[in-house]
């Protein structure tokens, strides 16, 4: 099976990720109703609104977003009040038709009016800026929502660009985050630690390095808040001591790939006191 942007998120992939990782980890048994058994699962507000964002990134057209993440057609007229109005009947009987045909399609690519306005202005802070204007420049190639794997475990990068004549490439991976996230290069490094972005960066590092071998590879996240005034940030990799993070961390999503391969009943252990953690006051100025 050739393994593309289509059918990553689909059941066709076998091979494990870091977010397979991430609720392996949660718990066993969320992981086999998603990924063995292949239970439904509702989008979340924020992923909805990063999978736009991604969407106007790589098209570089915000507009499209209407099409595709369309909002739900909603009655704005009753049969009751259609009486004797033609005008009013013709609306009434489209938006039923537009209703029963959406009922038949793919449910997961409808979104709120919200989440669609949200997304629509943050793309435009993006797609509106110098920043955007650098993915542009001739002489480089750009990757959208590229794939990497080999035999066991996989990855997506939002963008790759290789820039051939330096030698670089840049892996960089767009997010979308609460502004409380954002306040300090402090609050998104416990940002990436708590949802393993770290991890997530060392597998695409992982596999664009075994690519390009005789590229230095670059490592940022783009970061655009989800709420107004949409402040966007930029965070690069490059620190001596986030470097041996991203290699401690692909060494231990392996051993988490092998343990996963290994599993065979994906139940969750209930503890008892014996396992029970005690509770300390942190140090190093966390609180």
């Amino acid at each position: 099976m050739k393994l593309t942007k289509h059918n990553y998120h689909t059941p066709e992939n076998t091979l494990i990720s870091n977010s397979k990782v991430k609720l392996y980890m949660q718990s066993k048994e969320m992981y086999k109703k998603r990924y063995i058994d292949h239970e439904p699962q509702e989008i979340n507000r924020p992923l909805k609104i990063g999978k736009m964002v991604d969407w106007a990134f790589e098209t570089g057209d915000v507009a499209s977003i209407y099409d595709e993440f369309p909002v739900k057609t909603k009655k704005t007229v009753l049969k009751k009040d259609c009486k004797g109005n033609p005008h009013l009947l013709a609306i009434y009987e489209q938006e039923a038709l537009m209703i029963e045909q959406e009922k038949r399609m793919d449910q997961s690519i409808f979104v709120t009016e919200d989440e669609q306005m949200t997304a629509l202005a943050m793309s435009k802070k993006i797609l509106g800026s110098e920043l955007y204007k650098w993915y542009k420049k001739p002489g480089m190639r750009r990757y959208f929502q590229k794939v990497v794997h080999d035999d066991r475990a996989c990855g997506m990068l939002d963008v790759l660009v290789v820039d051939d004549k330096n030698k670089i490439c840049y892996i960089d991976d767009l997010k979308t985050s609460t502004p409380a996230d954002m306040t300090s290069d402090k609050a998104w490094f416990w940002k990436c630690y708590k949802f393993s972005y770290f991890t997530q960066m060392a597998i695409y590092k992982h596999f664009v390095q075994e690519k390009y071998p005789d590229y230095k590879v670059i490592c940022r996240h783009m970061v655009i808040g989800s709420a107004e005034p949409y402040e966007i940030k930029l965070y690069t990799f490059e620190d001596k001591e986030i470097q041996s993070i991203l290699k401690d961390d692909y060494e231990a999503f392996m051993s988490w790939v092998e343990e996963i391969e290994k599993e065979t009943e994906f139940v969750d252990e209930i503890p008892t006191w014996d396992d029970a953690y005690e509770l300390k006051k942190p140090g190093n100025g966390i609180m």
